[in-house]
């Protein structure tokens, strides 16, 4: 049933392969990777999508699928731009600042698309009990 990983076989073939369907098993969840080809600006980029279970919701919470933050990739950005908070703390003082408005104030989510196969593989390497899942016949 499980068979050890070859990352660089799995890098080659999600870089290379014209159809990509690679799927794992972790925590009885049946994970699913595949290449999406995006044009933009006359160039193809190639983004993967991580499917959990056949599905690949934006309204999951981590609260409702725990396996989000092993599988999907983990984005944190600033509530306000670099220009902002520049602007903020040259107007009010860091220390104002940060009691005011907490300039620095950062949101986390997952997201299930990742931009290169690097991305991927290096978040999949940190999974524990990762077996590749055979095709269903």
């Amino acid at each position: 049933m499980s068979k050890s990983i070859d990352w660089e076989e799995l890098k080659r073939e999600l870089s290379f392969k014209d159809v990509v369907s690679i799927k794992f098993r972790i925590d009885g969840h049946l994970i699913s990777i595949s290449r999406d080809d995006v044009v933009r600006n006359y160039k193809f980029k190639s983004k993967f999508i991580v499917f959990i279970d056949g599905m690949c919701r934006g309204n999951w919470g981590v609260e409702d699928k725990p396996i989000i933050e092993k599988v999907w990739k983990k984005v944190v950005k600033h509530i306000y731009s670099k220009a902002q908070r520049a602007d903020f703390k040259k107007r009010f003082g860091k220390k104002f600042a940060k009691l005011l408005l907490d300039y620095d104030r950062k949101i986390v989510f997952y997201s299930p698309i990742f931009n290169n196969v690097e991305e991927l593989i290096s978040t999949f390497k940190k999974i524990d009990n990762l077996e590749v899942a055979e095709d269903d016949k």
